[in-house]
């Protein structure tokens, strides 16, 4: 019995470890605009929609289908950071 105890408390304790990326896709958003701006050396871009502008940053883990450039139209799947960034999970090139 006490073994069970201590294996539920383990996993009680590891389970959000294991749940960082799946939480983080849970609470993605959405956007479709314009590259206004991009900075690749910096790996950021900024996403024209209306009359607002969104800064964005990738990283090795992004999924980019199609080539960034300014003025290509772009589909977005993002999430806010801790650190107030916006990463960009996946960056979809319109045509």
């Amino acid at each position: 019995m006490t073994k069970t105890i201590r294996t539920l408390a383990l996993l009680a304790v590891l389970a959000p470890a294991f749940a960082g990326p799946a939480a983080a896709a849970d609470r993605s958003q959405t956007v479709s605009g314009t590259i206004s701006r991009l900075d690749a050396e910096h790996q950021t871009i900024v996403v024209k929609v209306g009359s607002d502008e969104l800064t964005l940053v990738w990283n090795e883990e992004t999924r980019i289908n199609g080539v960034l450039t300014p003025g290509a139209k772009v589909t977005v799947r993002y999430g806010s950071q801790p650190d107030g960034r916006n990463l960009a999970y996946q960056i979809s090139v319109g045509k």
